[in-house]
């Protein structure tokens, strides 16, 4: 918390959207699809998994069926798994069932929800051929050519009663993860479903027009009455393309054992939009909900694919409806990967539908190659649709993604009222995790003419003066000489926003990342500042040209990156003026904290940051270098005095959970008193991290993300959980009018009054990709409880 300083002792411990939705269920969603996830090896499945909950996807989609032989997948070859009934109608075989109870198990522990289609049509001598082709005599066909070949119409009529028994053998196997059939797992089922596209590009009988419908019946007899049914994309036939189709989703959404009428679409935007248009339209006045499941982008190449994408997720978005792309591939298939293991095209051509049609209008011709289809799209798209579709209003309430139990399911940033989050007056969003930004003034922060800043660390005088600790980067030179040419600077201002005037230097070259660390309340005794340096002055410096704000300057070609520690260090004093005289003391030796053999040069920086929790001890988080790209994971530190830099002890098995790829960086982190419904009071440790896991500025195809997390621990900080959307991005909307999107934004510091209520946000900003020149944003947050 900010506070007030009363003869206080201060240490300084230094690493040298907006919305009006304030909560609740009414918001949409973002999923994907990855048939066969759940039969790879462990380790692909952590990937993708860590990588689909770090996009803030809520709902991953696998189909039951076999990943042997002709159904071989490229990326599990090593894992091949049989269907249930591998040879023999109602003969059942589970180790698919076990692979799937630990992969629910897997997507549940990381807040993510499963759809599962009991069976797929196109194992009925399409693209591979099951015990169902067998028993029941289905034509086999080439189904690239002759798709309309392949009628399936003898399963549906003469195939029901051995089909509900798979359904039943399916939902009321036993979970060893939960001790409970598998359909009543509400916590990691969000839907069942018959079949992938039951009946696809084939005719629906009068016989068979009430197939969905009756099976529907069968799997919502035993499923958890919070899991839904959904229909796969299946109940259409081939009148999809006609005005039929609507009068099918009509008849499906009528069914009341049905919830949702999942449509699948690979044509262009537009028609998308329409189908979406048809759709609604059709169900309206059901009561059953509609879902994007099924849909694929393209484009010559990569940008051009991730442009497309992107305009049909706005297209899903403006109509209200999540959406759910097809589909994440694993990232050790034969081509080259993006961080979420989804790969980018190869050329291939315009524009337009993923699929045509063979003039004969028996199949289907693919407009791309296996690993060039462009159904796996750029970071750039994916990433940014699946974050702004849970802040984004939904034409229905979906509870079952968003839903509330307790104040913990919203980041102990608001509470959970009849099953919606009601956000304190700083967040919005379905889990309270994303911070309600107002307008900045146009001159705010530090923003000094000549010399580039990178994040401030702000506590409020007994005066009233804001005093903000800050790292300032010498000899004209930009961000790019941080390592060599940082500086930890005092500013003040009597504004919480700024703007911030230069008073002194406190720490000389390198010392960087200023964190202070609050006591919380005006009656404290001490306050806390960490951050960087070197153990030794570093050996050399970058002496760049001086330059004007936006522009880039020159000589940083040359800077110079000692390989020595670069420890964090403590100081303490009775006012913010007093740190520039304090004594310095080691908290963290990065050489031994940060101990894996890879990094024993010790280059990535501790970032540390901390919080009193009680009686002077401290619990913090500091940054691990933890992969060969220098990629890193916050882990938890604590001291039993925080103002005796020898109690700093590090805890490696404490860390924030399921940080994707390059994980986060820059952590601050804060103590809040939060009261429960029954006026029960804990004190709730908080974090605001700059989110690094997309993609890490050293290495990515994209650039920088410039975007923050929230994270919380209600039990000390033994754990933490990470928000799955981000608190903040690039876009700052200004006083003025001016709206401007930051291609880094980074360091971020809350500011809080005296009684711990957040009412600002600071950054380190860089306003373009070729911008060497960065300064400090301090943009406030509402305090508004009414808004």
């Amino acid at each position: 918390m900010m506070l007030l300083l009363k003869g206080s002792v201060i240490l300084l411990l230094v690493a040298s959207y907006t919305t009006s939705i304030s909560g609740g269920t009414q918001t949409r969603w973002a999923g994907i699809n990855s048939y066969y996830l759940y039969s790879c090896n462990n380790s692909i499945q952590v990937e993708a998994l860590n990588n689909i909950r770090a996009a803030g996807l809520k709902v991953v989609r696998v189909f039951l069926l076999s990943t042997e032989g002709e159904g071989s997948i490229p990326a599990c070859q090593d894992t091949p798994t049989p269907d249930v009934e591998p040879i023999t109608v109602g003969e059942y075989n589970d180790t698919i069932l076990e692979r799937l109870d630990d992969f629910l198990a897997a997507a549940s522990a990381r807040g993510i929800k499963v759809t599962i289609a009991l069976h797929d049509r196109w194992s009925l001598g399409c693209f591979r051929s099951d015990a169902y082709q067998k028993k029941y005599n289905l034509p086999v066909v080439n189904c690239k050519t002759d798709q309309r070949d392949n009628n399936p119409t003898n399963f549906y009529t003469n195939g029901r009663k051995d089909f509900m028994a798979r359904i039943e053998h399916i939902l009321t196997y036993k979970s060893r993860h939960v001790n409970m059939p598998l359909g009543m797992w509400k916590d990691a089922l969000f839907s069942v479903e018959p079949e992938n596209e039951a009946f696809g590009d084939a005719n629906i009988s009068e016989e068979n027009s009430d197939w969905m419908c009756n099976m529907s019946s069968v799997i919502r007899g035993k499923l958890a009455k919070e899991v839904l049914v959904t229909t796969g994309g299946g109940g259409i036939g081939r009148d999809v393309g006609t005005p039929k189709q609507f009068v099918r989703a009509k008849q499906l959404a009528e069914c009341p054992y049905i919830d949702v009428i999942s449509l699948h679409s690979y044509y262009t935007p537009d028609e998308i939009s329409n189908l979406i248009t048809g759709y609604a339209t059709a169900i309206q006045g059901t009561g059953t909900r509609l879902i994007l499941q099924e849909w694929g982008a393209k484009g010559v190449n990569s940008t051009a694919q991730a442009e497309l994408f992107t305009i049909t997720a706005d297209i899903a978005a403006n109509h209200g409806v999540p959406q759910m792309h097809w589909e994440l591939q694993p990232s050790n298939l034969p081509h080259k990967s993006t961080q979420f293991g989804i790969s980018p095209p190869s050329p291939a051509p315009s524009p337009g539908p993923q699929r045509v049609r063979t003039p004969d209008g028996k199949g289907w011709i693919s407009q791309c190659d296996d690993h060039s289809c462009p159904t796996e799209v750029w970071v750039t798209a994916l990433y940014p649709a699946a974050q702004n579709a849970a802040l984004q209003p939904s034409k229905d309430n979906w509870p079952e993604i968003w839903g509330c139990e307790r104040d913990a399911d919203c980041s102990y940033n608001g509470h959970c009222m009849d099953g919606e989050c009601v956000c304190g007056p700083a967040w919005y969003g379905p889990t309270c995790a994303a911070l309600r930004l107002l307008p900045a003034p146009k001159e705010n922060g530090y923003q000094h003419e000549n010399m580039s800043s990178w994040g401030g660390s702000i506590v409020q005088d007994q005066s009233g003066t804001y005093h903000m600790f800050a790292s300032q980067i010498t000899e004209g030179c930009g961000l790019d000489a941080w390592s060599t040419n940082s500086e930890i600077i005092r500013a003040t201002s009597d504004s919480p926003v700024g703007p911030y005037q230069f008073a002194e230097v406190v720490v000389n070259r390198f010392a960087h990342e200023p964190n202070v660390i609050f006591t919380g309340g005006s009656n404290v005794s001490k306050v806390m500042l960490l951050g960087t340096m070197y153990p030794t002055p570093p050996q050399g410096f970058v002496n760049c040209t001086k330059h004007t704000k936006y522009t880039r300057i020159a000589n940083t070609s040359t800077k110079i990156r000692d390989p020595v520690p670069k420890n964090t260090y403590l100081w303490t004093a009775d006012t913010p003026e007093g740190i520039a005289k304090a004594e310095r003391q080691l908290a963290i030796d990065a050489k031994i904290w940060d101990s894996d053999p890879l990094h024993n040069d010790a280059i990535c920086d501790t970032n540390a940051a901390a919080a009193v929790v009680n009686d002077g001890s401290i619990v913090g988080l500091w940054r691990k270098c933890e992969t060969d790209h220098l990629h890193t994971v916050p882990h938890t530190f604590k001291a039993s005095d925080g103002g005796n830099g020898v109690t700093y002890k590090p805890n490696i098995s404490v860390n924030v959970p399921y940080i994707a790829h390059a994980a986060a960086e820059d952590p601050m982190v804060y103590t809040q008193i939060h009261t429960t419904g029954d006026n029960t009071s804990t004190t709730i440790l908080h974090a605001i991290l700059h989110d690094e896991q997309i993609t890490r500025c050293a290495d990515a195809p994209v650039g920088c993300w410039p975007g923050g997390r929230h994270a919380f621990s209600d039990d000390g900080g033994n754990t933490w959980n990470y928000s799955p959307f981000d608190a903040y991005n690039g876009t700052v909307q200004y006083d003025n009018g001016d709206l401007e999107i930051y291609y880094l934004r980074a360091r971020p510091h809350m500011l809080l009054d005296s009684i711990g209520n957040i009412i600002a946000l600071s950054n380190g900003l860089r306003p373009h990709k070729d911008s060497e020149y960065v300064f400090t944003l301090v943009q406030p947050v509402n305090t508004d409880k009414n808004v």
